[in-house]
């Protein structure tokens, strides 16, 4: 509320059964009005008080009902406006064409937008209130163009004030690139795209290296850059090696910031950035960009072709799946059991087609507004968690095959799908 006063500390217990032992823990937790206490090693002598959307009264409603029961654009706008729990990205599109992307949910107002833990004062710990989900931001496409399309990938979709944490917009630009280049869309078109693996930052990276140094024994390589179109597929070595020298040039340019800031010697200092192609974009794109870290164009590229030629390796066999059930690692010998293979992947993080070691998509799927029997989908393993079920992993060689099943077996389809006049 904006004035400064001292609360008491909430006491909450909580008996927790621990296997093994006989009598049940109690637990004692502090609380205030902005969530529970924690202390974090890493920060000692300091306490922490957490708030989440979900733990306030009434924030945690998901009509799932209501989705099921949706007919139009206008009840698609009503339900989601309905919505009130932490955001989500929503797209939608009914059999007219029309298309509508929605950030549902609701929104925190701060005094203070910080990607750090802020001091405990009033003015600037304490919510101001809540945004509605109505007033969040939205779009509605207006039909008639033949390129008509809406494409989202974790990106940032608008500019605020909130420190949001926004993905790279690299995969979006590929699928709009995609989508406004292809004079035709099909299923064939679709498919194709989902299972993209081109990177256009990283063909334009290695060019860029290649055309700035002025090293005279990387002829052979020179060609292989220039004919090459910025797939994993198409060379799974370049892409590796363009990962490498992405990962040189920004620790170099973090080691002169921290010399710079940090003179005298500086703590441990991590930094990660989901958005850091924007910055390294315009370093190798503006005219003699890298003075401004003590540095040449000239050395950097010399210095980041050295990395390029000395790195030996396949990005799809450093990409293999390791995803497995947790009991895998965690029970011995049983605990084999529940795994899976792990075959080499072609996809990226900046790719259309997502997958990494342990994260990626979790699902392609391809609706046919125009023929639902039509529909297609995969998932990456299987649809079972049962390690006995012959469906516990049967999807996965179809998923690395790029492969998919009809949503509908033949029995369904005429019941959920009649034949219309």
């Amino acid at each position: 509320r904006g004035d400064s006063y001292w609360r008491p500390i909430q006491i909450k217990e909580f008996t927790i059964k621990v296997k093994g032992e006989k009598t049940p823990r109690k637990i004692r937790s502090g609380w205030t009005h902005r969530g529970p206490l924690k202390q974090y090693n890493i920060l000692p002598n300091k306490i922490y008080s957490r708030q989440w959307l979900s733990l306030k009264p009434q924030y945690l409603r998901l009509p799932i009902l209501d989705f099921a029961k949706m007919s139009t654009q206008d009840d698609f706008h009503q339900t989601v406006s309905s919505l009130s729990l932490p955001s989500q990205n929503i797209i939608s599109m009914d059999r007219l064409g029309h298309i509508a992307y929605r950030t549902s949910g609701t929104g925190v107002i701060r005094h203070v937008e910080s990607d750090v833990p802020i001091a405990q004062s009033a003015k600037d710990g304490e919510w101001l209130g809540y945004e509605k989900s109505h007033e969040r931001p939205q779009l509605n496409l207006e039909l008639g163009s033949d390129k008509y399309f809406l494409a989202t990938a974790n990106e940032r979709i608008w500019e605020s004030e909130h420190h949001h944490f926004w993905s790279s917009d690299d995969r979006k630009h590929r699928i709009r690139k995609y989508l406004a280049g292809s004079k035709h869309l099909g299923e064939a078109e679709m498919d194709q795209l989902m299972l993209d693996t081109h990177s256009e930052f990283r063909k334009t990276f290695l060019t860029w290296i290649m055309s700035h140094s002025d090293r005279e024994d990387t002829q052979g390589l020179h060609a292989l850059i220039s004919d090459w179109d910025g797939s994993s597929q198409s060379s799974s070595h370049l892409f590796y090696k363009s990962s490498v020298a992405e990962n040189k040039l920004v620790k170099l340019i973090l080691a002169r910031l921290i010399d710079q800031y940090f003179p005298k010697g500086h703590p441990q200092i991590t930094y990660k950035s989901r958005m850091q192609r924007a910055w390294l974009l315009e370093l190798i794109t503006q005219e003699n960009s890298f003075e401004a870290f003590g540095l040449n164009t000239r050395e950097v590229a010399n210095f980041l072709m050295e990395e390029v030629i000395s790195a030996e390796g396949e990005h799809h066999l450093k990409n293999r799946w390791q995803a497995q059930h947790p009991f895998v690692g965690g029970i011995p010998i049983l605990g084999k059991l529940f795994a899976v293979k792990t075959p080499p992947q072609y996809g990226s993080f900046d790719t259309v087609n997502a997958e990494q070691p342990e994260i990626g998509p979790s699902v392609r799927l391809l609706w046919n507004m125009s023929d639902p029997k039509k529909s297609s989908w995969i998932l990456p393993v299987g649809q079972s968690g049962h390690i006995g079920s012959p469906f516990y992993d049967h999807m996965q060689s179809l998923w690395h095959s790029g492969q998919k099943l009809q949503v509908f077996n033949s029995e369904e389809i005429d019941e959920l799908f009649p034949i219309e006049s």
